[in-house]
């Protein structure tokens, strides 16, 4: 029986500055990251997995901005 593989494309890795950390609730929090002259391409809701620089424990997070209002702001 001949052995099949299957890949997945593994998504780049941005790291980005964190502005600020609010928490929003007792189980979330919003972070704000400064996206100033990176390019960072994204859709409102789309879910990223952030986690310390240099550190390979992550979570999951939705993106609550739209490109738009990040490109106005300079921070998502």
């Amino acid at each position: 029986m001949a052995l099949r593989y299957t890949f997945i494309q593994v998504p780049p890795v941005v790291t980005l500055p964190l502005v600020d950390v609010t928490q929003a609730t007792p189980r979330s929090l919003l972070l704000a990251l400064d996206v100033h002259d990176r390019p960072f391409d994204f859709t409102a809701g789309q879910a990223v997995m952030v986690g310390a620089h240099g550190h390979v424990v992550r979570r999951p997070y939705s993106i609550a901005s739209s490109p738009e209002s990040t490109a106005d702001s300079q921070a998502m």
